[in-house]
């Protein structure tokens, strides 16, 4: 019944990657900042009262030391199976989130929210899919979602300028 805020995350953070990196065999192993969920504005707390799924990412990162992040999964959506929601430019309708996208492209919204000093660390999105329950992955349809999917990302790993993402992992989630 309790949100949890960036510095109960980031505590909880530093806590579990300490203990993992403690034992034998794990002293190297990657410990990721969890992905937040985009379109998820009911966390609000002192100087985040419009619950900015972006803004969270980046208040999470800012209480990690330089040392203490080995780097960062976001996940990323369409809410169907248009092949449009994944290359353009959709914005939230609300206009208190009017500067934050509503499809796929969330993940630039979580990309510019990484800090300079963690821009040197791995980014995977970890989640990604069509998240209307009634559609699914429509089994045996071959749309063209998943490949547009990652052409987008390619395409943006393909600028030097931008941090590289390094995996793009499908979630299915079976409708009901």
């Amino acid at each position: 019944g309790q949100f949890i805020t960036p510095s109960n995350y980031a505590a909880a953070y530093s806590l579990c990657r300490t203990h993992i990196r403690s034992l034998a065999g794990h002293e190297s192993d990657q410990v990721l900042v969890a992905g937040p969920a985009p379109w998820n504005a009911q966390t609000r707390y002192a100087g985040y009262e419009r619950g900015d799924w972006a803004k969270y990412l980046a208040d999470t990162l800012a209480l990690l030391p330089d040392d203490g992040c080995d780097g960062v999964a976001i996940h990323t959506y369409t809410h169907d199976l248009n092949v449009d929601q994944i290359t353009g430019d959709f914005f939230q309708g609300d206009a208190s989130y009017k500067d934050l996208r509503s499809e796929f492209r969330t993940y630039r919204d979580f990309m510019g929210a990484i800090p300079q000093r963690f821009r040197n660390l791995p980014v995977l999105i970890t989640e990604t899919d069509p998240t209307d329950p009634n559609n699914g992955w429509r089994d045996g349809q071959n749309i063209g979602w998943v490949q547009a999917a990652y052409n987008e990302i390619a395409n943006w790993n393909a600028d030097s300028s931008n941090q590289p993402i390094q995996a793009l992992i499908l979630y299915r989630w079976p409708p009901g």
